[in-house]
Protein backbone atom coordinates (compact mmCIF):
# COMPACT_ATOMS: atom_id res chain seq x y z
CA UNK A 1 0.00 0.00 0.00
CA UNK A 2 1.67 3.45 -0.70
CA UNK A 3 1.13 6.44 0.68
CA UNK A 4 2.13 10.38 0.83
CA UNK A 5 2.83 12.41 3.72
CA UNK A 6 3.48 16.07 5.19
CA UNK A 7 3.84 16.69 8.48
CA UNK A 8 4.84 20.17 10.44
CA UNK A 9 4.39 21.74 14.01
CA UNK A 10 4.37 25.27 14.70
CA UNK A 11 4.35 27.04 18.09
CA UNK A 12 1.54 29.50 17.43
CA UNK A 13 1.14 33.04 18.24
CA UNK A 14 1.12 32.51 22.34
CA UNK A 15 2.83 29.89 23.95
CA UNK A 16 6.43 29.53 24.71
CA UNK A 17 6.95 26.68 24.40
CA UNK A 18 5.78 23.98 21.98
CA UNK A 19 4.63 20.89 23.49
CA UNK A 20 3.16 18.90 20.64
CA UNK A 21 5.94 15.90 19.11
CA UNK A 22 5.09 14.12 15.70
CA UNK A 23 7.29 11.20 13.92
CA UNK A 24 6.79 9.62 10.22
CA UNK A 25 7.91 6.43 10.09
CA UNK A 26 8.08 5.43 6.27
CA UNK A 27 9.48 2.10 6.78
CA UNK A 28 5.73 0.52 8.75
CA UNK A 29 3.93 3.28 7.08
CA UNK A 30 3.09 5.31 10.43
CA UNK A 31 2.48 8.36 11.79
CA UNK A 32 2.25 9.67 15.28
CA UNK A 33 0.98 13.11 17.06
CA UNK A 34 1.44 13.96 20.42
CA UNK A 35 0.10 17.34 22.55
CA UNK A 36 1.82 17.40 25.69
CA UNK A 37 0.58 19.00 28.87
CA UNK A 38 2.10 19.51 32.40
CA UNK A 39 4.08 22.56 34.16
CA UNK A 40 7.39 24.06 33.23
CA UNK A 41 9.07 21.93 30.23
CA UNK A 42 7.01 18.62 31.33
CA UNK A 43 4.42 18.68 28.14
CA UNK A 44 7.71 18.73 25.97
CA UNK A 45 9.04 15.45 27.71
CA UNK A 46 6.05 13.73 27.92
CA UNK A 47 5.06 14.11 24.45
CA UNK A 48 8.71 13.35 23.01
CA UNK A 49 9.13 10.52 24.85
CA UNK A 50 6.24 9.14 23.42
CA UNK A 51 6.97 9.76 20.00
CA UNK A 52 10.35 8.44 20.83
CA UNK A 53 8.81 5.08 22.33
CA UNK A 54 6.02 4.54 20.09
CA UNK A 55 8.80 4.83 17.04
CA UNK A 56 11.02 2.60 18.44
CA UNK A 57 8.89 -0.16 19.29
CA UNK A 58 7.16 -0.43 15.87
CA UNK A 59 10.24 -0.28 14.38
CA UNK A 60 11.27 -3.27 16.58
CA UNK A 61 7.94 -5.38 16.05
CA UNK A 62 8.89 -6.98 19.24
CA UNK A 63 6.17 -9.71 19.87
CA UNK A 64 6.24 -9.04 24.14
CA UNK A 65 4.78 -5.75 22.72
CA UNK A 66 1.85 -7.03 20.92
CA UNK A 67 0.77 -10.38 22.89
CA UNK A 68 -0.60 -8.95 25.82
CA UNK A 69 -3.24 -7.32 23.31
CA UNK A 70 -4.45 -10.25 21.80
CA UNK A 71 -6.58 -11.29 24.97
CA UNK A 72 -8.26 -8.19 24.74
CA UNK A 73 -9.65 -8.13 21.24
CA UNK A 74 -13.11 -9.56 20.62
CA UNK A 75 -12.20 -9.89 16.89
CA UNK A 76 -9.81 -10.60 15.05
CA UNK A 77 -7.26 -7.27 14.25
CA UNK A 78 -3.93 -6.64 11.98
CA UNK A 79 -0.82 -7.89 13.33
CA UNK A 80 0.36 -3.57 13.02
CA UNK A 81 -3.02 -3.20 14.72
CA UNK A 82 -2.23 -4.81 17.91
CA UNK A 83 1.47 -4.32 17.48
CA UNK A 84 0.36 -0.20 17.79
CA UNK A 85 -1.86 -0.81 20.77
CA UNK A 86 1.06 -1.88 22.85
CA UNK A 87 3.61 0.25 21.76
CA UNK A 88 1.03 3.19 23.60
CA UNK A 89 0.77 1.35 26.66
CA UNK A 90 4.07 0.68 27.23
CA UNK A 91 4.62 4.75 26.18
CA UNK A 92 1.93 5.46 29.31
CA UNK A 93 3.90 3.42 31.56
CA UNK A 94 7.28 5.07 30.60
CA UNK A 95 6.04 8.34 31.56
CA UNK A 96 3.80 7.69 34.59
CA UNK A 97 6.79 5.80 35.61
CA UNK A 98 9.13 9.16 34.91
CA UNK A 99 6.74 11.26 36.22
CA UNK A 100 6.73 9.15 39.55
CA UNK A 101 10.55 9.43 40.15
CA UNK A 102 10.90 13.17 39.25
CA UNK A 103 9.10 16.30 40.86
CA UNK A 104 10.12 18.32 37.75
CA UNK A 105 8.05 15.99 35.43
CA UNK A 106 4.90 15.36 38.05
CA UNK A 107 1.36 15.76 36.43
CA UNK A 108 2.66 15.73 33.13
CA UNK A 109 0.39 14.11 30.38
CA UNK A 110 0.38 13.60 26.27
CA UNK A 111 -2.44 13.04 23.82
CA UNK A 112 -1.71 10.68 21.30
CA UNK A 113 -2.88 9.47 17.97
CA UNK A 114 -1.70 7.55 15.79
CA UNK A 115 -2.04 5.49 12.58
CA UNK A 116 -0.77 2.79 10.30
CA UNK A 117 -1.72 2.28 6.55
CA UNK A 118 -1.80 -1.31 5.96
CA UNK A 119 -3.17 -3.38 3.33
CA UNK A 120 -6.42 -0.60 2.42
CA UNK A 121 -6.89 -0.07 6.36
CA UNK A 122 -6.17 3.05 8.10
CA UNK A 123 -5.58 1.40 11.27
CA UNK A 124 -5.85 4.19 14.42
CA UNK A 125 -4.99 4.44 17.85
CA UNK A 126 -5.88 7.54 20.33
CA UNK A 127 -5.69 8.77 23.74
CA UNK A 128 -6.86 12.28 24.63
CA UNK A 129 -8.52 15.05 22.09
CA UNK A 130 -5.70 15.13 19.40
CA UNK A 131 -8.09 13.78 16.46
CA UNK A 132 -7.77 11.20 12.67
CA UNK A 133 -9.96 12.51 9.96
CA UNK A 134 -10.78 10.98 6.53
CA UNK A 135 -11.77 12.95 3.82
CA UNK A 136 -13.32 11.17 0.92
CA UNK A 137 -15.64 12.11 -2.11
CA UNK A 138 -15.81 16.09 -1.02
CA UNK A 139 -16.81 14.93 2.54
CA UNK A 140 -14.90 14.82 5.82
CA UNK A 141 -15.35 12.50 8.96
CA UNK A 142 -14.07 12.87 12.35
CA UNK A 143 -12.85 8.68 13.01
CA UNK A 144 -11.49 9.74 16.20
CA UNK A 145 -13.37 9.93 19.38
CA UNK A 146 -12.48 12.94 21.97
CA UNK A 147 -11.74 11.73 25.39
CA UNK A 148 -12.49 15.15 26.83
CA UNK A 149 -15.19 16.76 29.54
CA UNK A 150 -17.17 18.54 26.55
CA UNK A 151 -17.26 15.81 24.68
CA UNK A 152 -18.90 13.78 27.11
CA UNK A 153 -21.53 16.60 27.88
CA UNK A 154 -22.32 16.41 24.10
CA UNK A 155 -22.98 12.56 24.16
CA UNK A 156 -25.27 12.61 27.41
CA UNK A 157 -27.35 15.49 25.55
CA UNK A 158 -25.96 18.75 28.01
CA UNK A 159 -24.23 20.44 25.58
CA UNK A 160 -25.14 21.14 22.18
CA UNK A 161 -22.42 19.48 19.15
CA UNK A 162 -22.61 23.21 17.49
CA UNK A 163 -21.83 24.36 21.30
CA UNK A 164 -18.76 22.41 21.63
CA UNK A 165 -15.66 24.42 20.36
CA UNK A 166 -17.25 27.73 22.06
CA UNK A 167 -17.42 25.98 25.90
CA UNK A 168 -15.58 27.64 28.39
CA UNK A 169 -13.69 23.93 29.21
CA UNK A 170 -13.22 22.39 26.22
CA UNK A 171 -9.95 21.57 26.71
CA UNK A 172 -10.13 19.59 29.82
CA UNK A 173 -9.48 15.86 28.84
CA UNK A 174 -10.65 12.87 30.71
CA UNK A 175 -8.10 10.41 29.24
CA UNK A 176 -3.96 11.09 28.77
CA UNK A 177 -1.15 9.37 28.34
CA UNK A 178 1.22 9.18 31.57
CA UNK A 179 -1.21 10.52 34.30
CA UNK A 180 -2.14 7.21 35.55
CA UNK A 181 -0.22 3.69 36.12
CA UNK A 182 -2.64 2.51 33.33
CA UNK A 183 -4.54 3.54 30.21
CA UNK A 184 -7.58 2.52 28.24
CA UNK A 185 -6.56 2.91 24.42
CA UNK A 186 -9.52 3.48 21.84
CA UNK A 187 -8.34 0.62 18.23
CA UNK A 188 -9.88 1.95 14.95
CA UNK A 189 -10.18 0.31 11.66
CA UNK A 190 -11.00 2.31 8.86
CA UNK A 191 -11.23 1.36 5.08
CA UNK A 192 -8.54 3.63 3.38
CA UNK A 193 -9.36 3.79 -0.51
CA UNK A 194 -7.22 5.72 -3.52
CA UNK A 195 -7.01 9.21 -3.71
CA UNK A 196 -8.37 8.76 0.62
CA UNK A 197 -6.85 11.80 2.34
CA UNK A 198 -6.24 11.23 6.20
CA UNK A 199 -5.45 13.75 8.71
CA UNK A 200 -4.12 13.98 12.20
CA UNK A 201 -3.66 16.92 14.63
CA UNK A 202 -3.53 18.04 17.75
CA UNK A 203 -6.52 20.79 19.00
CA UNK A 204 -4.48 23.74 18.30
CA UNK A 205 -5.91 23.16 14.86
CA UNK A 206 -9.26 21.09 14.90
CA UNK A 207 -10.00 23.48 18.31
CA UNK A 208 -9.84 26.96 16.70
CA UNK A 209 -10.49 25.57 12.96
CA UNK A 210 -13.85 24.36 11.71
CA UNK A 211 -14.12 20.88 10.15
CA UNK A 212 -15.90 22.53 6.89
CA UNK A 213 -12.75 24.90 6.68
CA UNK A 214 -10.77 22.35 6.90
CA UNK A 215 -12.41 20.20 3.80
CA UNK A 216 -12.21 23.07 2.12
CA UNK A 217 -8.41 23.77 2.26
CA UNK A 218 -7.21 19.77 2.21
CA UNK A 219 -9.15 19.74 -1.28
CA UNK A 220 -8.13 22.94 -3.15
CA UNK A 221 -4.26 21.67 -2.15
CA UNK A 222 -5.42 17.90 -3.03
CA UNK A 223 -2.60 17.16 -5.06
CA UNK A 224 0.04 19.45 -2.80
CA UNK A 225 -0.10 17.84 0.51
CA UNK A 226 2.81 19.97 1.93
CA UNK A 227 0.89 23.17 0.98
CA UNK A 228 -2.27 22.14 2.42
CA UNK A 229 -0.36 21.76 5.81
CA UNK A 230 1.20 24.99 5.69
CA UNK A 231 -2.23 26.29 4.82
CA UNK A 232 -3.88 24.56 7.58
CA UNK A 233 -1.26 25.94 10.40
CA UNK A 234 -1.84 29.55 9.42
CA UNK A 235 -5.60 29.11 9.45
CA UNK A 236 -4.82 28.03 12.73
CA UNK A 237 -2.33 30.97 13.84
CA UNK A 238 -5.02 33.05 11.93
CA UNK A 239 -7.93 32.02 14.10
CA UNK A 240 -5.77 33.36 17.04
CA UNK A 241 -2.63 30.83 17.73
CA UNK A 242 -3.72 30.14 21.06
CA UNK A 243 -2.26 26.96 20.81
CA UNK A 244 0.60 24.73 19.58
CA UNK A 245 -0.53 23.15 15.76
CA UNK A 246 0.54 20.21 14.84
CA UNK A 247 -0.73 18.59 11.41
CA UNK A 248 -0.09 15.51 9.36
CA UNK A 249 -1.63 14.67 5.66
CA UNK A 250 -1.71 11.55 4.19
CA UNK A 251 -3.03 10.16 0.78
CA UNK A 252 -3.37 6.91 -0.50
CA UNK A 253 -1.57 6.38 -3.47
CA UNK A 254 -2.36 3.10 -3.84
CA UNK A 255 -5.29 0.40 -2.83
CA UNK A 256 -4.01 -3.49 -2.57
CA UNK A 257 -6.54 -4.35 0.21
CA UNK A 258 -7.91 -7.63 0.30
CA UNK A 259 -11.17 -6.33 1.67
CA UNK A 260 -13.61 -8.39 4.15
CA UNK A 261 -10.67 -9.41 6.03
CA UNK A 262 -11.24 -7.63 8.62
CA UNK A 263 -14.45 -5.45 10.08
CA UNK A 264 -13.59 -1.43 10.18
CA UNK A 265 -15.36 -0.44 13.47
CA UNK A 266 -13.69 1.07 16.54
CA UNK A 267 -13.06 -0.47 20.50
CA UNK A 268 -11.89 0.67 23.69
CA UNK A 269 -8.82 -1.68 24.89
CA UNK A 270 -9.49 -2.27 29.19
CA UNK A 271 -6.75 -0.92 31.26
CA UNK A 272 -4.12 -3.27 32.33
CA UNK A 273 -4.13 -5.37 35.08
CA UNK A 274 -1.15 -5.98 37.51
CA UNK A 275 0.03 -8.35 36.38
CA UNK A 276 0.30 -6.96 32.89
CA UNK A 277 1.84 -4.00 34.51
CA UNK A 278 4.22 -5.82 35.85
CA UNK A 279 5.50 -7.17 32.93
CA UNK A 280 5.84 -3.48 30.93
CA UNK A 281 7.77 -2.87 33.83
CA UNK A 282 9.99 -5.55 33.20
CA UNK A 283 10.03 -5.00 29.61
CA UNK A 284 10.96 -1.22 30.21
CA UNK A 285 13.61 -2.16 32.48
CA UNK A 286 15.41 -4.67 30.06
CA UNK A 287 14.71 -2.38 26.68
CA UNK A 288 15.61 1.07 28.32
CA UNK A 289 17.26 0.27 31.64
CA UNK A 290 14.04 2.09 33.33
CA UNK A 291 12.94 0.51 36.65
CA UNK A 292 9.34 1.51 37.91
CA UNK A 293 10.67 3.88 41.43
CA UNK A 294 9.35 5.42 44.23
CA UNK A 295 8.40 9.08 44.15
CA UNK A 296 11.96 10.96 44.79
CA UNK A 297 11.55 14.11 46.16
CA UNK A 298 14.28 16.39 44.68
CA UNK A 299 16.89 18.42 47.07
CA UNK A 300 18.80 21.81 46.21
CA UNK A 301 22.19 20.54 45.55
CA UNK A 302 23.08 23.83 47.11
CA UNK A 303 22.24 21.74 50.46
CA UNK A 304 24.54 19.94 53.09
CA UNK A 305 23.34 16.11 52.48
CA UNK A 306 22.02 14.16 55.91
CA UNK A 307 24.33 11.43 54.80
CA UNK A 308 27.39 11.83 53.08
CA UNK A 309 29.36 9.26 51.45
CA UNK A 310 31.91 7.34 52.94
CA UNK A 311 34.81 9.42 51.18
CA UNK A 312 35.10 12.60 51.71
CA UNK A 313 36.97 15.79 50.86
CA UNK A 314 40.50 16.86 52.29
CA UNK A 315 42.71 15.49 54.95
CA UNK A 316 41.07 12.61 56.95
CA UNK A 317 41.40 11.03 60.85
CA UNK A 318 43.10 8.06 61.12
CA UNK A 319 41.84 7.25 64.37
CA UNK A 320 38.10 8.71 63.63
CA UNK A 321 37.91 6.47 60.74
CA UNK A 322 38.94 3.61 62.58
CA UNK A 323 35.89 3.91 65.36
CA UNK A 324 34.07 4.74 62.23
CA UNK A 325 34.25 1.39 61.14
CA UNK A 326 33.96 -0.26 64.64
CA UNK A 327 31.06 1.51 65.02
CA UNK A 328 29.85 0.23 61.81
CA UNK A 329 30.72 -3.27 63.00
CA UNK A 330 29.12 -3.53 66.62
CA UNK A 331 25.58 -2.04 64.42
CA UNK A 332 25.98 -4.84 61.91
CA UNK A 333 26.75 -7.52 64.66
CA UNK A 334 23.59 -6.16 66.50
CA UNK A 335 21.57 -6.10 63.85
CA UNK A 336 22.68 -9.92 62.97
CA UNK A 337 22.29 -10.80 66.71
CA UNK A 338 18.29 -9.56 66.51
CA UNK A 339 17.56 -11.07 62.90
CA UNK A 340 18.83 -14.62 65.00
CA UNK A 341 16.67 -13.84 67.55
CA UNK A 342 13.68 -13.56 65.42
CA UNK A 343 14.41 -16.58 63.06
CA UNK A 344 15.05 -19.07 65.70
CA UNK A 345 11.72 -19.14 67.00
CA UNK A 346 10.35 -19.66 64.11
CA UNK A 347 12.42 -22.44 62.51
CA UNK A 348 12.07 -24.33 65.96
CA UNK A 349 8.22 -23.82 66.12
CA UNK A 350 6.77 -27.41 66.59
CA UNK A 351 2.99 -28.11 65.09
CA UNK A 352 0.73 -30.85 67.36
CA UNK A 353 0.54 -34.22 65.12
CA UNK A 354 -1.52 -34.54 62.56
CA UNK A 355 -2.22 -30.75 62.15
CA UNK A 356 -1.57 -28.32 59.23
CA UNK A 357 -0.29 -24.56 58.90
CA UNK A 358 -3.49 -22.90 57.92
CA UNK A 359 -3.50 -21.90 54.30
CA UNK A 360 -3.31 -18.60 52.97
CA UNK A 361 -6.10 -16.73 52.69
CA UNK A 362 -7.98 -16.34 49.05
CA UNK A 363 -7.95 -12.72 47.95
CA UNK A 364 -10.85 -12.20 45.20
CA UNK A 365 -10.27 -9.46 42.98
CA UNK A 366 -12.96 -6.75 43.32
CA UNK A 367 -14.43 -4.73 40.76
CA UNK A 368 -13.40 -0.89 41.35
CA UNK A 369 -16.16 1.45 40.12
CA UNK A 370 -15.08 4.31 37.21
CA UNK A 371 -14.24 7.20 39.93
CA UNK A 372 -16.91 9.86 40.12
CA UNK A 373 -15.56 13.27 39.09
CA UNK A 374 -16.31 16.82 39.03
CA UNK A 375 -14.74 20.01 37.74
CA UNK A 376 -12.73 22.77 39.42
CA UNK A 377 -12.86 26.06 37.40
CA UNK A 378 -10.02 28.53 38.73
CA UNK A 379 -9.80 31.78 37.04
CA UNK A 380 -7.36 35.09 37.98
CA UNK A 381 -9.29 37.88 36.10
CA UNK A 382 -6.60 40.78 37.37
CA UNK A 383 -3.16 38.67 38.07
CA UNK A 384 -0.80 38.80 35.99
CA UNK A 385 1.84 36.77 35.65
CA UNK A 386 2.58 32.98 35.69
CA UNK A 387 0.30 30.63 38.37
CA UNK A 388 0.91 26.66 38.82
CA UNK A 389 -1.55 24.86 39.94
CA UNK A 390 -0.80 21.76 42.35
CA UNK A 391 -3.56 19.39 43.40
CA UNK A 392 -3.04 17.02 46.35
CA UNK A 393 0.77 17.47 45.88
CA UNK A 394 0.67 16.92 42.47
CA UNK A 395 1.75 19.77 39.62
CA UNK A 396 -0.95 19.82 36.97
CA UNK A 397 0.13 22.53 35.05
CA UNK A 398 -0.09 26.40 34.38
CA UNK A 399 -3.57 28.28 34.92
CA UNK A 400 -3.90 29.12 30.74
CA UNK A 401 -3.00 25.95 29.93
CA UNK A 402 -5.51 23.81 32.36
CA UNK A 403 -7.71 26.69 30.36
CA UNK A 404 -9.22 27.41 34.00
CA UNK A 405 -10.88 24.14 34.13
CA UNK A 406 -9.47 20.90 36.08
CA UNK A 407 -11.73 17.57 36.41
CA UNK A 408 -10.88 15.45 39.65
CA UNK A 409 -12.48 12.97 41.65
CA UNK A 410 -15.45 13.41 43.85
CA UNK A 411 -13.88 14.32 47.53
CA UNK A 412 -11.88 16.62 49.19
CA UNK A 413 -8.70 17.94 47.54
CA UNK A 414 -5.74 19.97 48.54
CA UNK A 415 -5.55 22.78 45.82
CA UNK A 416 -2.20 24.67 45.72
CA UNK A 417 -1.89 28.04 43.49
CA UNK A 418 1.96 29.34 43.11
CA UNK A 419 2.68 31.95 41.29
CA UNK A 420 6.07 32.63 38.94
CA UNK A 421 8.51 33.68 42.07
CA UNK A 422 7.19 30.77 44.13
CA UNK A 423 4.90 32.78 45.97
CA UNK A 424 1.53 30.96 47.03
CA UNK A 425 -1.69 32.67 46.41
CA UNK A 426 -4.26 30.43 47.10
CA UNK A 427 -4.38 27.50 49.50
CA UNK A 428 -7.57 25.97 50.43
CA UNK A 429 -9.50 22.28 50.74
CA UNK A 430 -12.16 22.48 48.06
CA UNK A 431 -14.92 19.73 48.17
CA UNK A 432 -15.55 18.40 44.75
CA UNK A 433 -19.26 16.76 43.96
CA UNK A 434 -20.42 14.29 40.66
CA UNK A 435 -21.49 17.03 38.05
CA UNK A 436 -20.80 19.85 39.77
CA UNK A 437 -18.38 22.68 39.37
CA UNK A 438 -16.25 24.40 41.86
CA UNK A 439 -15.39 28.02 41.29
CA UNK A 440 -11.68 29.10 42.68
CA UNK A 441 -11.08 33.10 41.89
CA UNK A 442 -7.28 34.64 42.14
CA UNK A 443 -8.10 38.51 42.92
Amino acid sequence: MKISIEASTDIGRIRKLNEDSFVVIPACNAVVVCDGMGGHAAGEVASATSVETIADLLAARLPSVAEPILTRLDRPHPSDAVMLAGTIRIANRRLFNSAEASNSLRGMGTTVVAAIFSDGLMISAHVGDSRAYRISRGTIEQLTTDHSWVAELVASGQVKAEEANSFADKNVITRALGTRPNVQVDLGLHSAKLDDIFLLCSDGLCGYVSDADILEMVERNRDDLSMGVSSLIEAANAAGGLDNSTVALIRVLSDESTPGEFRPGLITLPEENEQELDAIDRFLQMRYKETKTKHVVEEDTDKTPIVSGSETSGTSDTASSGSQRWGWWLLGLVGLLTAASLWWPRVNRTLPVDSEEPPPPVVKPVEMPEPKRGLVFMSAPNYVGRIDVVLDRVLQGRLDELQAGLLVRQGDHWLVMINGDGDTVFSEIVSVTLGDTVQVQIP
